[in-house]
């Protein structure tokens, strides 16, 4: 079964993306908080990251470069969550090389498409 890591500080928002992706089947590792993060990959090492961009105690724009300039992780797809603009975004693209993005608010089918694309992608 595939591992998703769901970085995301809003416990409502981390909890509804939970449930859906294992109503698809998925294992879900929670994690609320960006400080744990470098732990968790390394015990989970999960098949994709889906990391909002704002968390409280860090930014996920620098945890995702971190972790894509890392040699160990640089191959596990991350997926960033912001409700920034389609401008926004595309910096981003540029700061921290992300494999895709996700626009807050978004719609269930497309959060779920965007984690199958990356899983079809390492296979």
């Amino acid at each position: 079964m595939k591992k998703i890591l769901v970085v995301e500080d809003n416990e409502v928002i981390l909890q509804m993306i939970t449930l859906l992706l294992e109503l698809e089947g998925y294992t879900v590792v929670p994690l609320a908080e960006g400080c744990a993060l470098k732990t968790v990959i390394e015990n989970v090492y999960p098949d994709v990251i889906l990391m909002d961009v704002l968390l409280g105690d860090m930014d996920g724009r620098l945890l995702c470069s971190a972790i894509k300039k890392d040699p160990i992780t640089a191959t596990i797809p991350v997926i960033l969550m912001s409700a920034g603009d389609e401008c926004q975004l595309a910096q981003m693209e540029q700061q921290c090389l992300p494999n895709d993005f996700l626009a807050k608010p978004f719609d269930i089918s497309c959060l779920v498409q965007k984690v199958k694309r990356q899983l079809i992608k390492i296979q």
